[in-house]
């Protein structure tokens, strides 16, 4: 009786600890009862947005996620959910937190308040340290979320705001809304002050045009380049267009479209060189994309890839082969001509992969990507993309040809070399392909 009861003791004690070892264990809820089991077991909530046809997300699941140090963290702090990003309830909370890559990892509180974000295929230690960032600032009294949920009645309050400002540029968030706010209630800094000097060029890559804080560099410009110290004054001389690519930023990020028409007027107002790098089409597509307003996107899209691609053809050798850096009368207008190629390429993917069940789409994306490659020959992702149009239409060798094709412009150690490579294999054996 005595021997049964020991083994009966040590069958449990393997099966505790093949239970510790487990992994992650994820739960099969939908999202309101994880968030209430998470609130109950005051625990976080690690979610992986993850797609049928995504080849990392599938490596996620059979690797890191099955990892026991990987386990036993996740376990002892999170509630865990898989959600497919495509179907069901996750189509609206993959819509709710900007999700568009696969795989994603988000974790968040009890309350569903984001805290932190992952992307991509991620091995177990950097996989735990992702985590463990999430969980210390979550224990924080200060932290973001705190901090965001109590700015609504704090707006005036400026040693709250000085806070808050600083905790969004520590954790490299957005901050430029509490800037402005800021800007327009202290009395503690003069404008044209060295103090002021200091503040702005402390938070120099938040700043905005249009706002508070770029109407006093404009009118103090003069005596803030004699106050500066040497890397201030280098901001005030050379950095001023970083402002301008955080306006683009801050107009998505608000859906303001009047600040992305500032954006613009800026970009227009550059030197000829710099504006062969401008496309005000792309810039109209990347505020929708970046914005979330994906049924104007699409309209444009549609319009703008059709009439940008009817332009495009070769280029003859003595202009395609134009060293951009060096002085010439065609330099700008080739530029720009290889530019809007990319424009097309750039958001023919971006269209597929967002709109992968709309009525002929495969087929619509793959004369905008055929159009592009004439004129930009050696553009290793346009040719991969196309390759795998190619190979999804059912072109098998046409398929392999392009992808070989691309490899020999990618960069020899990188890892969309590798996955392209890999995809070539898959290709020869006909596979699914993994997403690049």
């Amino acid at each position: 009786m005595g021997k049964i009861f020991l083994y009966f003791i040590l069958a449990c004690i393997t099966l505790a600890s093949n239970a510790q070892a487990q992994g992650i264990v994820f739960e099969h809820d939908n999202f309101a009862t994880v968030k209430a089991k998470a609130k109950a077991q005051k625990k976080m909530i690690f979610i992986d947005f993850y797609t049928a046809w995504c080849g990392p997300c599938k490596r996620m699941a059979e690797t890191t996620f099955k990892n026991d140090s990987v386990g036993s963290f996740f376990n002892q702090h999170f509630i865990s959910t898989k959600i497919d990003a495509e179907k069901g309830e996750g189509r609206q909370l993959a819509a709710a937190y900007g999700v568009s890559v696969y795989p994603t990892f988000l974790f968040l509180d009890e309350d569903g308040h984001l805290y932190k974000k992952g992307i991509g295929y991620t091995v177990d230690t950097a996989f735990i340290s992702i985590a463990n960032t999430a969980v210390q600032e979550f224990v924080k009294p200060d932290n973001l979320i705190k901090l965001a949920v109590a700015y609504p009645t704090k707006k005036t309050d400026t040693a709250f705001l000085r806070l808050y400002m600083s905790k969004l540029a520590e954790n490299k968030q957005p901050a430029t809304a509490v800037i402005e706010q800021y800007l327009s209630v202290q009395k503690s800094m003069q404008p044209g002050s060295k103090p002021m000097l200091d503040f702005l060029t402390k938070y120099w890559y938040q700043l905005t045009l249009g706002g508070k804080a770029d109407y006093i560099l404009k009118q103090y410009d003069s005596a803030y380049k004699q106050l500066a110290d040497s890397a201030q004054r280098v901001l005030l001389t050379s950095g001023l267009h970083a402002h301008m690519f955080r306006t683009q930023a801050y107009a998505a990020e608000t859906k303001n479209p009047e600040l992305l028409k500032v954006y613009i007027r800026a970009r227009k107002s550059r030197p000829e060189a710099e504006r062969a790098f401008f496309n005000e089409q792309e810039a109209w597509l990347d505020y929708y994309r970046a914005s979330g307003q994906w049924d104007i996107y699409r309209r444009l899209a549609n319009k703008w890839l059709d009439s940008i691609s009817a332009t495009l053809h070769p280029l003859p050798d003595s202009l395609d082969n134009i060293n951009p850096f060096k002085r010439n009368p065609m330099s700008a207008t080739v530029i720009a001509y290889k530019h809007a190629a990319g424009v097309v390429s750039d958001n023919a993917k971006i269209y597929y992969l967002q709109f992968p069940n709309e009525a002929g789409v495969l087929d619509k994306v793959k004369k905008w990507v055929a159009a592009s490659i004439p004129v930009n020959k050696t553009n290793a992702f346009a040719l991969s993309f196309y390759a795998n149009l190619l190979y999804t239409a059912g072109d098998t060798t046409a398929a392999i040809q392009m992808k070989e094709r691309s490899l020999k412009s990618f960069p020899q150690v990188s890892l969309h070399r590798d996955i392209a490579q890999g995809n070539l294999v898959r290709m020869q054996h006909g596979e699914i392909l993994e997403e690049e």
